[in-house]
């Protein structure tokens, strides 16, 4: 994981993220496969992903 873009306090890389869209999946199915991550980091991800 090094120099890869990780959600604050924590290290779960923001492509993992990416790679759920591409796949198909939503914010709430990335929230609950990494419940520990705060929802309001992960939906500023996803607006500046889907850009």
């Amino acid at each position: 994981m090094k120099n890869q873009k990780c959600f604050p306090n924590s290290r779960v890389p923001v492509r993992y993220l990416k790679e759920y869209f591409r796949e198909g999946f939503s914010i709430k199915d990335f929230l609950k496969s990494y419940p520990w991550l705060n929802k309001e980091d992960v939906e500023k991800e996803a607006k500046r992903i889907r850009k």
